[in-house]
């Protein structure tokens, strides 16, 4: 059966930290690179600060895991993990419910797959049997988040970022927060400080000036030009960073007074020895996902609910494809 022809390879926070999943993450641009070469065909690339995961319908598993693993593929495969068939075609729908998410249940994640989706379809890498099996691992992860609570509260990376803050720091309303990157991570993160906290100081850069400018004015907060990026690293209290850059944007050397650092980026903007300067508390994805509290234990106690609807509609789509199949004969 054409179904049993799916399969994906990837590397998570399940596998690897993040300075492992930083050496194989891919920004957008990265990604478009791929799909324009057409080495292989159909891909779905998905790359989020906890995953980067390729799916493809009759490509060779070694063709998958070269292609993700790049120049480092002996790293890659001491990593990374398999699925195949409908093992695979669940794990998609785990992913884009937020049941396989570093943390449970994260509303990001849903958004983020539906962006991968749309960039696939720009690149006509989703086509035929192979879109209708992505479409329908999207139906079911829908099913998951709207009838059980497995998404329900608040607790996200960008969520858990303020969180941190919140129970780490004092007289935060007279530290001064600096956050670089105006993407979806770093919308998000804003929003939660402008919800958490009372009237923060609160600044905001972007590569690209004009965007962090709009976003800045339509939150009524700060902005500050790229090309001040340095003094406004040494002026800042607090610094959380969620970009695209390819590589460190943070080094030890730019780092002058004590500071919280928060870097939400995959791959690392910082430095790992920034972490090593006296009077710099320097955190991660992995180490803020490291949350225990009520709205986790009443999501895992959604799981078996959620696990019962992806057995009973992948069933029913198993039937479907053999239906479609048959008519076409």
């Amino acid at each position: 059966m054409i179904f049993d022809l799916l399969s994906c390879v990837g590397i998570n926070h399940q596998k690897s930290d993040t300075s492992v999943r930083s050496r194989f993450a891919l920004t957008k641009l990265q990604i478009e690179d791929l799909y324009q070469e057409d080495r292989l065909h159909p891909l779905l690339i998905l790359s989020t600060c906890n995953r980067t995961e390729v799916y493809s319908l009759g490509t060779p598993i070694k063709e998958l895991v070269d292609l993700l693993g790049g120049d480092d593929v002996d790293l890659f495969t001491q990593h990374y993990y398999t699925y195949s068939g409908e093992d695979c075609f669940q794990h998609l729908a785990r992913v884009a419910s937020g049941l396989d998410s570093q943390l449970l249940g994260d509303y990001e994640i849903a958004g983020q797959v539906k962006d991968a989706i749309k960039l696939a379809k720009r690149y006509k890498q989703l086509t035929g049997i192979f879109e209708k099996i992505i479409n329908y691992s999207q139906s079911i992860a829908k099913k998951i988040r709207t009838q059980t609570n497995i998404s329900t509260g608040s607790v996200s990376v960008s969520k858990s970022a303020v969180k941190f803050l919140l129970s780490n720091l004092t007289d935060l309303k007279n530290k001064s927060i600096l956050v670089i990157g105006a993407g979806k991570m770093g919308r998000d993160t804003i929003k939660n400080i402008l919800t958490e906290l009372p009237s923060p100081n609160l600044t905001l850069i972007n590569r690209t000036d004009t965007v962090a400018m709009n976003l800045a004015t339509s939150l009524s907060i700060n902005h500050n030009y790229y090309n001040n990026l340095i003094p406004q690293i040494n002026e800042a209290d607090i610094i959380i960073i969620a970009t695209n850059a390819e590589d460190y944007l943070i080094y030890p050397n730019l780092i002058h007074n004590s500071k919280t650092i928060i870097d939400l980026s995959i791959p690392k903007n910082v430095h790992p020895k920034v972490g090593d300067i006296v009077g710099v508390t320097l955190i991660d994805v992995d180490e803020l996902t490291k949350v225990k509290d009520e709205t986790l234990k009443m999501r895992k106690l959604e799981i078996n609910k959620a696990e019962d609807i992806l057995l009973k509609q992948t069933v029913k789509f198993r039937k479907q494809l053999i239906e479609s199949l048959k008519y076409k004969k």
